[in-house]
């Protein structure tokens, strides 16, 4: 899950990303925050950038969907899913016997 994804979306970046990256699932819509990319395929990402460069004036537009998008993913909801995940495993090893 790519953290730096939030971040930019967080920061109310556009988004280029490539399709790997678990991130993309939750933060990158396809013309409408970002764009994403076929793993592994520089010709793609070249015409991603090229196609975001010509349409500069929607990046704004796209920013502020990002951060939208990255506004469930706050340090504090980060903080209370370890604290969750953590609080489960000390939990089941209370009641399972050593």
């Amino acid at each position: 899950w790519g953290v730096v994804i939030a971040e930019a979306g967080y920061c109310g970046l556009p988004i280029i990303c490539s399709e790997a990256c678990g991130a993309a699932v939750e933060m990158v819509r396809s013309f409408h925050n970002g764009l994403l990319v076929p793993t592994e395929n520089a010709i793609a990402l070249a015409r991603a950038m090229a196609w975001v460069h010509e349409h500069h004036h929607d990046l704004p537009q796209w920013g502020a969907r990002s951060r939208e998008l990255a506004a469930a993913f706050t340090a504090e909801w980060w903080a209370d899913r370890w604290f969750d995940m953590c609080q489960q495993i000390v939990e089941r090893k209370a009641v399972t016997p050593s």
